[in-house]
């Protein structure tokens, strides 16, 4: 075991050191190549289609449709995103320059922070690996991808395409048990992407820590949906199903508890309860029967049987649909439990206090929306809100103010984890960090400050070099005081002021009428680049 380990230890110094080599040698900080790598990251996900749904299959047991729609096809358009925006990503950017610095260029410039770490979950495995890589691609970092050891079908899918399609100096995959992520994690990387559990985002930013290696977590936490008076209850239904149930319920954001208004807590436990039996009748779903392919299984019997202790503790709550009684837990005999809805648990029972993760979904009642919104801020700040009501007359301005949350949706539950213009990532034991688009690219960067001066070194512009006077120093507390104006913005007040003394002198003296037609042109030319917000 001591020998196993030391050669694991081994392996892992040589691959770091490899690709740490090749990233010193600067070729990722072209960008015609990381568009390359992209596009050769694209056609491999293309080309493999069959082989990423299948290994999907057999790890999740999904259909080929469900995987396609909550996981495969967005790692497509996500890695087009970032090609085609690129460019305009990695540009520098100008930013204002005080007065006290001019005259001077400054800007931020987006640089490569390194080799990344790539730590991907079992239940998106495809999605926690390659949605990242295509960001570190895409910044200008290289990566070491730790896949996990659960979903090991998918392990071996991501080891082909990266080995086949990408630069294998400077991408790797390395696959192994919990030993060879726990080892892997002390290890002095430029920045570490992890995605899983609570418990273990705070293993690795412990072990990072060592290393100063900033970190970007994407962990879980119990998502809360609000049903309001307001909601439209079909609708709300439709996208709680879909959102708590697809790959059976084992997704980050998937709605972990629903909270719904007193007012209408009757007619949508009826309606809700009534359409999950319905969809279980249309799919013949049944503990005994084979699994709802279109909702997935569980990913192992450890994950089983931990759901199966949600379900059989004295949770308190009222079973309306799903697994009632101990009888029907003997009946689950595959990897795959029924979705279960129970009404109102002790909110000290696992159910209430432990992320789910699985196809348990537990109602309670609120009686108004104040008593809903201290529900949530009693708790942990969850990777989602989700509110449902009315879009303009409802309470979801109130709730996004009031509640502390990766992110706030309203009318929609789990869709915004594919959204590529919005950040996604969590706040608290939800993690930090974030994923997707633009800012994804900004945090697998680092933003460097740049700032390029004229050499002046005469007064005005020598005020902060020996000898110091009173003239310097006067002139320093006044562009102290006064020159957070950028010099960009007084330039253009300067200007504006000269027009405007040239056109009253000019009708002053009578010069000015005569000239009109002649300066008429430049004039409104030029103040139409300078003129004043308060008139555009």
């Amino acid at each position: 075991m001591e020998e196993e380990k030391k050669n694991t230890e081994t392996t892992i110094d040589v691959e770091l050191q490899n690709v740490k080599e090749h990233f010193a040698t600067g070729v990722s900080k072209n960008i015609s190549y990381r568009k390359q790598q992209l596009s050769n990251l694209i056609r491999g996900l293309k080309d493999m289609e069959s082989e990423f749904l299948l290994a999907l299959k057999l790890d999740l047991q999904r259909s080929e449709y469900l995987s396609k729609v909550i996981e495969y096809q967005h790692l497509i358009s996500e890695a087009q995103h970032i090609k085609s925006n690129l460019s305009s990503w990695a540009k520098a950017k100008n930013v204002p320059t005080p007065m006290f610095m001019t005259p001077a260029l400054s800007y931020v410039k987006y640089e490569p922070l390194g080799v990344v770490l790539i730590m991907n979950a079992w239940n998106y495995p495809l999605m926690g690996a390659i949605q990242p890589l295509a960001t570190a691609i895409g910044s200008g970092n290289m990566a070491i991808i730790k896949t996990s050891e659960v979903a090991k079908s998918s392990s071996k899918v991501i080891v082909k395409l990266v080995q086949k399609y990408l630069d294998k100096k400077a991408y790797k995959v390395i696959e192994g048990e919990v030993e060879v992520s726990k080892e892997i994690i002390t290890k002095p990387f430029d920045l570490i992407a992890f995605t899983g559990s609570s418990e273990k985002g705070k293993l690795v930013a412990e072990a990072a820590a060592k290393n100063l290696t900033p970190c970007i977590l994407e962990l879980g936490g119990k998502c809360p949906a609000i049903i309001d008076k307001c909601a439209n209850i079909g609708h709300a239904i439709s996208k709680i199903l879909v959102a708590r149930f697809s790959n059976s319920g084992q997704t980050c954001v998937a709605t972990d508890y629903v909270l719904v208004h007193d007012d209408v807590s009757s007619g949508f436990k009826k309606e809700f309860t009534e359409r999950l039996v319905k969809e279980l009748k249309n799919s013949q779903s049944t503990p005994e029967t084979s699994l709802d392919s279109d909702k997935g299984g569980i990913i192992n019997e450890i994950h089983v049987e931990r759901i199966k202790g949600y379900l059989s503790e004295n949770h308190e709550g009222k079973v309306l649909c799903g697994v009632k009684n101990q009888e029907d837990l003997k009946k689950i005999k595959q990897k795959w439990i029924p979705p279960t809805i129970i009404e109102d648990p002790s909110l000290e029972s696992k159910i209430m206090t432990e992320e789910i993760f699985g196809p348990v979904l537990p109602i309670i009642s609120y009686t108004d929306i104040e008593e809903a919104i201290k529900f949530i801020n009693q708790r942990p700040k969850p990777l989602a809100v989700y509110y449902f009501g009315c879009p303009f007359r409802g309470n979801g301005k109130l709730v996004r103010d009031s509640t502390s949350s990766g992110a706030f949706v309203q009318n929609e539950a789990a869709f915004q984890a594919v959204h590529p213009y919005l950040p996604f990532g969590g706040v608290g034991e939800s993690g930090y960090g974030s994923y997707h688009g633009e800012f994804g690219f900004k945090s697998f960067s680092h933003p460097k400050a740049c700032m390029t001066k004229l050499p002046l070194n005469f007064y005005p512009f020598n005020v902060a070099s020996y000898p110091f006077t009173g003239l310097k120093e006067f002139t320093v507390m006044m562009f102290l005081k006064f020159g957070q104006i950028g010099q960009k913005k007084l330039i253009k007040r300067i200007i504006q002021l000269l027009i405007l003394f040239w056109i009253i002198k000019g009708f002053a003296t009578g010069t000015f009428q005569k000239k009109w037609r002649v300066y008429k042109p430049m004039i409104m030319m030029v103040w139409g680049m300078v003129k004043p917000k308060f008139l555009r």
